[in-house]
Order: structure tokens, then C-alpha cells, then sequence
């Protein structure tokens, strides 16, 4: 089903504690690193003002009071805190969100720089449900996407356990209510017991067959995950300046 709704709603999941990168960025959430004189997610906070989002939702956690200086920069920043950010994964930080999400939104990790072209991609893809999926980067920790067609199965960080390998997750997709709800209902199966349901990408996986969500597949895509301290390189060295040159 075509679905072109214009979405104007956000969630950059920022609740984490970036543990990999503790010993290059101590003491502050990841998404604060900085590329020139602006951390990474206030490049993602202003390519989605610059798309026609006027709501964004910040899952925080981990040092959340930082956060503080761009939530007063930026008036379209809701600010919803994790309080069990140390003992819970990146679906118990959408979670709670829910209640302020009651449409269609984009969904966004904090550790990201990529182009305009991810957003612009998917925002204009005609299906309601999709995720951005690139070329594989390379970059390490690759999340591998399997798909029928352009119909999304499943993901894995297991190269082998997929049948086809797609491209690869880049962390940015497009959520409907109808998916949005299959997954809180999958998750909430495992909240009344354990919080650690470590990845929103399990949710995508566990209803993938009963609601149909689509690869955004974007070819060339300039973009890199920041995790650890080499992926941090990567990002400063190498991608970093490619989207400079991009965007001239």
C-alpha cells in the first residue's frame, strides 16, 4: 500500500552508555561526540528540521543532563528519559516514548552522520513502514539485512545465519502506528520480566511476517555508525570529510 502521509515526527533513541567508547569519550552520552564544532546528533537534529520535522522525541539515559543545552536550542525537542537506561535496550527506550507517538514517525539512533539522501529517501518512499539500508560499509559491527524483493525479513549481525544478504541497517527508518504497535505488543511480552530486550531490530524481526515493512535501498550512501574507537576514526577520517564534499 502506497502511503506518501507527510510525517513531521521524530525519536533519536540517546539513552545509552556508549561503553565501547569509554575510553575515547568518557563521561558524556556518545551522541555529544563532536565532528568540527557540532556533536553528531545536533547534525541529525537540524537535517531533520531542514525535512519538515517538527517534533523531535530525545530518549535519554546515560548523562542526560547534558543534553540540556539542546533541548533549550531547539523548541521542537521533547526530551523523555529511560530511568532504566543501564538494565534496558534500544526497544525499552522507544517504548518510552509511546505516549507521545501517536502517528507515523521517523526513527533515528544518536551514533549516525549521514546524508541528506537518508532522510529524503525514505521520506518519500511510497510504503508506510521502511528502513534505510546502504552498501555494506565495512565499517564493523555490520547489522545485515535479508529481504524478498524490496519486502524487509530479517536482520542479523550474523552474516551467515541469512540467507540473502540485502545491504546493510543503517539505524534510520520509518515507523507506522500499525508496526509501532505489533512491536510494543512483541516487547511487552518480555518487559514484565526482563527490560533487556536489547535491540528494537528484534521487535522489527519478531513481526516482520505480519507486517510488511520495506528496504529503502539507497546505493552510495555516505554515512558511518560510531560504536567503538575505530568506527569514531573512521567517522573523522574518512566518512566525515566525504559528506563535507558531498554537500559543496
Amino acid at each position: 500500500m502506497n502511503d506518501l502521509t507527510p510525517i513531521t515526527t521524530a525519536v533519536i533513541l540517546a539513552a545509552g552508555l556508549g561503553s565501547r567508547l569509554q575510553d575515547t569519550w568518557a563521561d558524556a552520552p556518545k551522541g555529544l561526540l563532536p565532528l568540527g564544532d557540532t556533536p553528531i546528533i545536533e547534525r541529525s537534529i537540524l537535517q531533520l528540521l531542514r525535512h519538515g520535522v517538527t517534533e523531535i522525541v530525545l530518549v535519554t539515559g546515560y548523562r542526560a543532563d547534558q543534553f540540556a543545552p539542546l533541548v533549550a536550542r531547539y523548541p521542537a525537542i521533547k526530551m523523555v528519559h529511560n530511568p532504566h537506561f543501564a538494565a534496558s535496550g534500544s526497544m525499552y527506550s522507544l517504548y518510552c516514548a509511546r505516549d507521545l507517538l501517536p502517528g507515523a514517525f521517523l526513527l533515528l539512533e544518536c551514533d549516525l552522520i549521514y546524508e541528506d539522501r537518508a532522510l529524503s529517501a525514505l521520506l518519500t518512499c511510497p510504503h508506510a513502514s521502511a528502513l534505510v539500508v546502504a552498501e555494506l560499509s565495512g565499517g564493523g559491527d555490520e547489522v545485515f539485512v535479508q529481504s524478498e524483493g524490496q519486502r524487509f525479513k530479517r536482520t542479523s549481525k550474523q552474516r551467515a545465519a541469512l540467507a540473502t544478504i540485502a545491504g546493510e541497517q543503517i539505524g534510520i527508518s520509518k515507523i507506522s502506528p500499525h508496526l509501532f504497535e505489533a512491536m510494543n505488543t512483541y516487547a511487552e511480552r518480555f518487559f514484565r520480566s526482563d527490560l533487556n530486550l536489547e535491540y528494537y531490530s528484534d521487535c522489527l524481526n519478531a513481526v516482520a511476517d505480519q507486517v510488511s515493512i520495506f528496504c529503502c535501498t539507497i546505493p552510495d550512501l555516505i554515512w558511518a555508525e560510531i560504536d567503538d574507537g575505530a568506527q569514531w576514526r573512521r567517522a573523522r577520517e574518512v566518512v566525515f570529510p566525504r559528506l563535507l564534499a558531498a554537500s559543496r
